[in-house]
């Protein structure tokens, strides 16, 4: 009897099973196909989420900052290959440069140069001229005359250095150091033992000497003065202290500004103002003041009196016209009658 009780029990459990797995089945053949699409998707969508994940343990702050330093890199200036393209026609650049300065005939053009300034009235001669590669020069004399042969100046060497590029474009860039300059005049006595430095710019200096256009500065000291036949003074020792030319050149035609121009002697101070042609028969246009010092009332009480009475002197000063030409000057003495050889007004 139980036995036979266990055999129905069993049967329907069998069939409550049986009728539950057919009502799941049924459930599930009814799902919306969305839902099984999302289910047989999630797992392509979490692989396509983090690719790497299983495989490398990098964080996305660490793929951020990987990215960033990648466009840094990027972003940082490379080497320009025109550049290098440029190298060899800089080395032939160089090239030229080096054989221009061997092989152009400096001292040649430099000789010509001067014989050319001579056939147009500025007679300068140098005795011998050595010039280097790089524009050192060596001078043994030179020599200026002026056109009617009264003033001599001669300057016994002159050594500088002037720019090679300046002369090949046809202009004059130097600076010169010239020794025992003397200027010789037959009437008036002669200035010797000075030393000159000269910084000199000329543009276009193969032009004609009247358009010259440019600059000059020199300055000297030690020079000896011994005049003769001065008028009031006769003849007059002096020792010239400090000599400072400052120049501005246009068409031939040195501007010497005020306060940039001065001669300081034992004796007195000279400051000149005005315009002054560089050929020897260019105009003259300078004003003179002739600043006497202590010394020189010491030395000629008598003329230092004399000049006060004629009233030549005007607060220990003469002012003197200098008109004329470079080579035949003509001085007019201010407040003073005619003087022969100056003049007077």
């Amino acid at each position: 009897m139980a036995k036979k009780r266990k055999t129905v029990a069993k049967k329907k459990f069998q069939a409550k099973k049986s009728t539950l797995a057919k009502k799941n089945k049924s459930t599930s053949d009814h799902e919306p196909e969305e839902v099984v699409e999302q289910k047989d998707k999630a797992p392509d969508e979490e692989s396509q989420a983090d690719p790497l994940s299983g495989f490398l343990p990098v964080s996305f702050n660490e793929i951020e900052e990987g990215e960033a330093q990648d466009i840094i890199e990027s972003e940082k200036p490379r080497k320009d290959p025109v550049v290098r393209r440029m190298l060899p026609y800089v080395f032939l650049f160089i090239v030229f440069v080096f054989g221009l300065f061997i092989f152009f005939p400096l001292n040649d053009t430099v000789r010509e140069g001067l014989l050319y300034l001579q056939s147009n009235g500025l007679p300068l001669n140098m005795k011998k001229i050595d010039i280097g590669y790089l524009g050192g020069f060596d001078i043994e004399k030179v020599n200026f005359l002026s056109a009617n042969s009264e003033i001599e100046t001669t300057a016994s060497s002159a050594e500088g250095k002037l720019s090679v590029l300046s002369i090949i474009g046809g202009d004059l860039e130097l600076k010169a150091k010239l020794d025992q300059v003397a200027i010789n005049h037959k009437s008036y006595g002669k200035v010797t033992n000075g030393v000159l430095l000269v910084n000199a710019d000329i543009r276009s200096i193969m032009k004609n000497p009247a358009s010259f256009v440019g600059s000059a500065d020199i300055q000297g000291k030690d020079f000896i003065v011994q005049a003769k036949d001065i008028p009031f003074v006769g003849e007059l020792r002096l020792l010239i202290k400090e000599i400072k030319l400052n120049a501005d050149i246009n068409k031939g035609r040195a501007a010497f500004s005020q306060g940039k121009n001065q001669i300081d002697t034992d004796i007195a101070r000279i400051v000149f103002t005005g315009t002054a042609g560089v050929l020897p028969h260019g105009p003259l246009a300078l004003n003179v003041r002739i600043l006497l010092k202590q010394e020189f009332k010491d030395k000629k009480p008598g003329i230092y009196e004399m000049l006060n009475q004629m009233k030549i002197l005007v607060s220990d000063s003469i002012e003197i016209n200098i008109g004329g030409t470079t080579s035949d000057p003509k001085a007019v003495l201010k407040n003073a009658p005619a003087i022969p050889g100056l003049g007077g007004q």
